[in-house]
């Protein structure tokens, strides 16, 4: 088995998943070559958030976390 590099793993540790999104957002900043998220493309953009959802354990492409539906409404 080959070993991931942090910005791969995913733990259920918050610390770990803060420190995992840390060195996410480095590679992927340096391989972009922007600062902040919001300059660089839209298709990069997705990227990053695509991951770093994943790393904070929710849903890559709702952000919601897994089991989550939403709310249901009283009726009156």
């Amino acid at each position: 088995m080959t070993e991931r590099r942090p910005s791969e793993r995913v733990s259920d540790d918050k610390a770990a998943r803060q420190r995992a999104l840390a060195a996410w957002f480095t590679e992927w900043s340096q391989q972009h070559d922007v600062d902040e998220v919001e300059d660089a493309p839209a298709a990069a953009q997705d990227q990053y958030w695509r991951r770093a959802r994943e790393l904070m354990g929710l849903d890559p492409e709702s952000g919601l976390r897994p089991g989550i539906t939403g709310r249901r409404r009283r009726r009156t």
